[in-house]
């Protein structure tokens, strides 16, 4: 934040503050709900199989990996959007100056081209971090190596402090038959509600 209130234009100008409160604003309210959104997809998956649970806490160096795996899976943001600010083509399609495009990051992410069984979760497969769950290139997520951080301590400190973690069946329906609640929104994929059970270590 220091480093974005003391930045200025190339050509040596001062950015209006308006300019850089927004942007202030957006970062840290995108930190904080991607993340939470990140953390409690990944409580989710873990809470459906107690195996993974398992292996992460004999394995905690492996953490990292299930992370990496969350956001391609299931990643907190579905979709981001590009203005075209010349004309251009992409795959194909005429793209003139002015036009907004959408990114589904949560298609891509399950492109068996690129992965494969898309549909599955694992954290052995190859590629790990060949998903775009943080952008990419100049539109990467400046906050992705602390987004990755938080959700790798907050699991690794759940399993750490729990025997059992389990999703409470009399809220979410029996496995073969799940059912949860997320907020009405195209861009980002977060759960209204998460009950778990768990067993303290």
């Amino acid at each position: 934040m220091t480093e974005l209130v003391q930045s200025k234009f190339r050509n040596g100008e001062d950015v209006p503050f308006e300019t850089l409160s927004n942007l202030a604003r957006f970062l840290f309210g995108a930190g904080q709900d991607t993340t939470s959104h990140l953390i409690s997809m990944a409580v989710r998956i873990l809470a459906e199989d107690s195996d993974l649970q398992e292996r992460l806490r004999v394995e905690p160096a492996r953490i990292g990996d299930f992370i990496e795996e969350v956001l391609r899976f299931d990643p907190p943001v579905k979709a981001a959007y590009r203005l075209a600010v010349r004309d251009t083509e992409l795959a194909g399609i005429p793209l003139p100056a002015g036009s907004v495009m959408t990114a589904c990051l949560s298609a891509a992410n399950r492109d068996p081209r690129r992965f494969e069984n898309p549909d599955a979760f694992d954290i052995d497969r190859a590629g790990l971090r060949d998903h775009i769950a943080f952008s990419r290139g100049l539109h990467a997520c400046p906050g992705a190596p602390l987004g990755r951080m938080e959700a790798g301590i907050a699991i690794e400190r759940l399993l750490a402090r729990t025997k059992r973690l389990e999703l409470d069946e009399t809220r979410h329906g029996p496995p073969e038959s799940r059912h949860f609640r997320f907020v009405p929104t195209y861009t980002f994929r977060s759960l209204v509600d998460l009950h778990i059970k768990f067993e303290m270590a």
